[in-house]
């Protein structure tokens, strides 16, 4: 079965009164409980984790006939979503059964298959996906009201899916659920009498109200107490025009001797902001101080004697000190200026004495 036509919105949310408008809502409570996956065509999915390897959905729980036809109440953590909203496909690609979400709440979004002797059901599949004879489990229909648990179900069974008719009695229909009528999906499921007579049970219809208060919902979804009364409260009744609103008491003051009355606060003294002067304005000079005049002392050659002036040399110029040449890559140190030595005086001639001969 297909689940196309099954798109809008829900006009009642009995499940504690939440109301689930977009499927981003179920992504926050259920990431803790299994993982989101892109499923390509059916868009975002979840897969629970922590499951057995030949786990299903719809095995782990009981059957209740409430005003609303067959609503499956289980104890596991996503019962509250993973039941009563979206479809469910099996897909080997990504580890087995995966959850698509969607908006409309139901008792249970499952197909049936009934006989005599048994009664069977699979989840409904996403828009444009048939139910695969696979998909069904089936239990006795003496055992259909029970507590079920996945052992106790038959699985891909050929000769009881030839015994048994396909039902897909899926309607909206009126149900009055605290004095105030309401459109809301009905799954009618297996008959009643045939449950009734092999139960040998008289089965009485609860309200889905109560029962799907049963069903716990995550904090983040549950509303207040004023929320919840809202989304099931009578609908208010208009006032006639010549009505007078009620009249609403002044709240009282307590007497001025107990008031506290602020002092006045005081000023502050402004603050002064430092400024940057500008290019008129002229900052004072700094004192200057006299040159220090520094004593001129002879350079002297370190292969030279230092000989006492003569008359000579008195107008001769003393040399500057040599300086460092400065260069971008190193500092080279200038070379003295070359000065004319004054020539050596001759060597002394010594006069020989011519000796005698001896006599």
């Amino acid at each position: 079965m297909s689940l196309g036509c099954w798109r809008a919105s829900a006009n009642l949310e009995v499940s504690a009164g939440i109301t689930i408008q977009s499927p981003t809502q179920f992504y926050q409570p259920l990431t803790g409980l299994g993982v989101w996956v892109d499923a390509g065509r059916f868009g975002r999915c979840w897969r629970p984790s922590h499951i057995a390897s030949n786990w299903r959905p719809y095995c782990v729980g009981q059957w209740e006939w409430t005003d609303c036809g067959w609503y499956w109440q289980s104890t596991e953590p996503w019962a509250w979503a993973c039941y009563h909203y979206g479809t469910w496909v099996d897909e080997p690609a990504y580890g087995g059964w995966i959850w698509v979400p969607a908006t409309e709440w139901a008792p249970a979004w499952v197909t049936w298959r009934e006989s005599d002797d048994y009664i069977g059901w699979a989840p409904c599949a996403p828009t444009g996906i048939s139910v695969a004879p696979s998909w069904f489990v089936f239990i006795g229909t003496s055992h259909f009201c029970d507590p079920i648990r996945r052992s106790a179900l038959i699985v891909n069974n050929t000769r009881i899916i030839e015994r048994t008719r396909v039902i897909s009695d899926f309607r909206r229909d009126t149900r009055t659920i605290d004095g105030v009528s309401r459109r809301v999906v009905v799954n009618q499921g297996p008959r009643l009498d045939l449950i009734q007579h092999a139960t040998r049970r008289t089965l009485r219809p609860l309200p889905v109200r109560e029962v799907a208060q049963r069903t716990p919902v995550p904090k983040t979804l549950t509303p207040t107490g004023t929320e919840r009364q809202r989304a099931f409260e009578q609908p208010t009744r208009e006032r006639p025009a010549n009505e007078r609103p009620p009249v609403v008491a002044p709240r009282p003051q307590p007497p001025k001797e107990l008031r506290l009355v602020r002092p006045p606060a005081e000023p502050r003294p402004p603050v002064s902001e430092p400024r940057n002067p500008t290019q008129n304005e002229r900052t004072p000079a700094e004192p200057t101080r006299p040159p220090v005049e520094r004593p001129v002392v002879p350079q002297t050659s370190p292969n030279r004697s230092v000989l006492p002036p003569t008359g000579r040399e008195e107008g001769r110029v003393i040399p500057p000190a040599p300086t460092r040449r400065q260069t971008p890559d190193r500092v080279v140190p200038a070379k003295p200026p070359v000065q004319p030595q004054p020539a050596p005086p001759p060597p002394p001639t010594r006069t020989e004495k011519k000796r005698e001969p001896e006599r």
